[in-house]
């Protein structure tokens, strides 16, 4: 059975909104949209990881910053950052339990720190798990009593 309504000019007086409107109301439903989908993606495939053990510290920093070479190209300086990240704070990330990126960090005093170096496989760059890298450095930091990096 075919039931067609018929939709009178006159009864849509309310629900007509302007365009500037719909757009603030589109955009407003995509980026909710885009937030769940994120909310998603790192509640059930990334998992972030600190840890201790200088060997797997030297691995995961080698794996990836020998996958950028782009942005390290530099032999010499791979290997310094791959012995440098061993006595460092240093927080991975992983999808699917496989080291994708991470963060080290040089402690100056009691009141600072600074990114040593940090990578993220390239096909992975641009849909926020950098951010989200950061995000929980300066958790940790915060919790250390260093508050957020500047």
């Amino acid at each position: 059975m075919n039931r067609e309504k018929k939709i009178e000019i006159s009864t849509l007086g309310g629900r007509v909104i302007t365009e500037d409107k719909f757009q603030e109301k589109w955009i407003g439903k995509c980026e909710k949209r885009h937030e769940k989908v994120e909310d998603d993606i790192f509640k059930h495939l990334i998992e972030f990881k600190e840890h201790s053990e200088e060997s797997i510290k030297s691995e995961i920093c080698e794996t990836v910053l020998k996958s950028l070479p782009k942005y390290f190209g530099i032999e010499e300086a791979v290997e310094d950052y791959i012995k440098g990240v061993k006595d460092k704070y240093f927080l991975s990330v992983n999808v699917e339990d496989i080291p994708v990126g991470f963060v080290s960090l040089k402690d100056h005093n009691e009141f600072t720190s600074e990114i040593y170096v940090m990578g993220l496989v390239e096909e992975l760059h641009g849909i926020g798990i950098g951010k989200k890298l950061i995000e929980k450095v300066e958790d940790h930091l915060s919790e250390q009593g260093q508050g957020a990096m500047g």
